[in-house]
């Protein structure tokens, strides 16, 4: 792991808190792959945010917001 952070710019510790879930992939860590090959950015912020979506989702019933009807 040391050696992929270093190609990626990124501390040690930073590549280990995205591989284990206990950071983001940031827009720039999301470009960092991309430039190493490793898909595109686009790709990784989207698969980013479903996932930060079906999180919210699990506690959607805990958000108190009724349907807006314009008069």
């Amino acid at each position: 792991m040391t050696a992929t952070a270093a190609h990626l710019g990124v501390a040690r510790h930073t590549l280990s808190r995205v591989l284990n879930g206990q950071a983001r992939v940031s827009p720039e860590m999301a470009i960092r792959l991309e430039m190493a090959g490793w898909s595109n950015a686009e790709t990784w912020t989207r698969l980013q945010a479903n996932y930060e979506l079906a999180q919210a989702r699990q506690h959607a019933d805990q958000i108190n917001v009724e349907r807006y009807e314009p008069a």
